[in-house]
């Protein structure tokens, strides 16, 4: 009996495979006709694209006009976004502060975690280690909103159109290792889970020091949190996933706009104004390497220290991109099956098969993600702990077409989301691949050649995979937090370096089109059709 469903699941799989190919294989037939469609579809965003770097360079330029080094000079949000003050801060005075603020000096926790890892170059600031800087959009944002050269602060809180919460979760939950020491809920997130969920605002005016007035206006609604881990924000939910994460924890269905780096498709089907209330990010880059051409001259390097011009199998319509794929990740999360498939087929490929004895010959016996991702033209992108990863937008600055096998995952500022701010002229297909994930979840994949993603790979026309890097460069201007500079320091968040790539320019253009907690309505009245609670607590791989 098993063996029976073992074979129909086979031939199912199989007869997938068979399909996609010859999908591909038509799709060389009327290239042409769809290259002048995608040139149609992206002018708008690259006309964005084009104002955001011009926005960048004027900002840089020599000028005697102190309004010229504003970076979002142009923005409606000029001198519109009011920034809670911390303590410490020359703001940290006058009646924005309630009764107990003007009693309390002490610093926030995480003022101090900051101080320290900042010092010392620790997790969120080791730029050479992605584990703890995957976990900076906090830090990101708060620079954006205020560094002086963006000149989005306001200083009149009854004239600002949105509130800034300078409250850095990550930050504190972490305080500076990679492993949390405790799950327990911060006394600072239980006063904004009290504020948001019972409008109890006596330990926001106690713990934060300011007043609620603000806060009272629009019911929080113009306010701005920020959430930098897909599995934790507010509270610490232990194992649980899905839309219980972005509804307990990050409050994603609450009135505050919230920033995030990840939403599932699930969650935006099923509250689809709620998801155009908030902005979804892409992972961040702050290793200033990839923006000053350091790591490209290193995987030049590493290119000719590996002779990747002899590998056997190779893309000849790119010399600088030798290696068809390549793949490299830990076995863990939901789809756990996967990506031990994809490794082991990997593993066995003919190019690590070329690879790996010369692999002792580099600094450290290493071949890196950063120097690897530049030599190839495909990068698979598995779910693992949630839908997304920093992966999906590693690749895409290194100029490698991500092949997504996620069912669950959302690209931000696409079609995907609604309400992004160019959904209807960005489309995911045109950077990247989407494939069934359980099409690649085969049983000793070294003897099933024929069945593996690599394989499939290589039936995907030449003129589709130009296409495709077409799009990826587009891309990377827009999912990079900086603009590439030789100048930028390596560790860009250290050095306080405000950010001026396409995501930074994105995210003001997307709180600009959420002033005044204009989109909160829409979703209160969305949440109110609603006759269920809702139940998901898993994602889809």
């Amino acid at each position: 009996m098993n063996s029976s469903k073992t074979s129909g699941r086979r031939l199912l799989a199989c007869l997938g495979l068979v399909f996609l190919t010859v999908s591909y294989a038509l799709l060389s037939a009327f290239l042409s006709v769809q290259t002048h469609t995608e040139e149609a579809s992206s002018n708008a965003i690259v006309a964005r694209l084009n104002e955001f770097s011009d926005a960048a360079a004027a900002s840089t330029a020599t000028t005697t006009d102190q309004l010229d080094h504003c970076l979002f000079r142009n923005s409606t949000l000029y001198r519109s976004i009011f920034v809670y003050p911390s303590p410490g801060e020359p703001e940290w005075k006058g009646d924005i502060l309630s009764v107990e603020g003007k009693v309390n000096v002490s610093s926030f926790p995480w003022q101090e975690i900051d101080r320290r890892t900042k010092a010392n170059e620790r997790f969120h600031y080791r730029f050479r280690d992605f584990r703890g800087t995957q976990y900076s959009t906090e830090l990101l944002v708060r620079e954006i909103i205020t560094n002086p050269n963006s000149c989005l602060r306001s200083k009149d809180p009854e004239t600002a159109t949105l509130f800034y919460v300078p409250y850095l979760p990550s930050m504190e939950f972490h305080n500076g290792n990679l492993f949390p020491k405790s799950l327990q809920t911060s006394p600072y997130s239980q006063a904004i889970v009290n504020a948001i969920d019972r409008r109890d605002y006596s330990e926001w005016k106690r713990l934060f020091g300011v007043t609620d007035k603000y806060w009272k206006r629009r019911n929080g609604s113009d306010h701005i949190l920020v959430f930098s881990e897909p599995c934790h924000g507010l509270n610490h939910l232990q194992a649980a996933r899905g839309n219980v994460v972005y509804i307990q924890s990050q409050k994603q269905l609450a009135p505050p706009i919230v920033i995030s780096v990840e939403l599932s498709q699930t969650f935006a089907t099923n509250y689809p104004m709620c998801t155009k209330k908030n902005i979804v990010m892409p992972y961040p880059m702050t290793d200033g390497r990839w923006y000053n051409g350091h790591v490209d001259e290193k995987a030049k390097d590493i290119a000719a220290n590996l002779s990747l011009h002899e590998l056997p199998v190779k893309w000849e319509n790119d010399p600088n991109r030798p290696i068809p794929m390549y793949y490299s990740a830990g076995s863990h999360g939901t789809c756990l099956i996967l990506r031990e498939s994809l490794q082991e087929a990997f593993d066995c490929s003919p190019t690590m098969k070329y690879v790996k004895p010369k692999i002792r010959l580099l600094p450290g016996g290493k071949y890196q993600f950063p120097h690897a991702y530049r030599h190839a033209t495909f990068c698979p992108c598995p779910g693992g702990d949630t839908p997304s990863a920093k992966r999906f937008f590693d690749v895409i600055l290194a100029g490698c077409v991500p092949v997504v096998l996620s069912h669950d995952f959302i690209w931000p500022f696409t079609k995907e989301i609604p309400g992004s701010i160019v959904e209807q002229s960005l489309k995911p297909e045109d950077f990247s691949i989407r494939l069934n994930a359980s099409d690649f979840e085969i049983q000793h994949p070294c003897d099933n050649y024929d069945r593996t993603l690599l394989k499939y790979l290589e039936g995907i026309p030449t003129k589709e995979i130009e296409r495709l890097r077409r799009g990826v460069r587009k891309m990377a201007q827009l999912y990079s937090y900086y603009q590439e500079s030789p100048t930028l320091p390596s560790n860009l968040l250290k050095e306080n370096v405000l950010p001026n790539g396409g995501a930074a320019f994105a995210l003001v253009e997307a709180l600009e089109e959420r002033a005044n907690g204009n989109r909160w309505p829409a979703c209160e009245e969305e949440l109110k059709q609603k006759t269920s609670q809702d139940t998901v607590i898993s994602f889809q791989c």
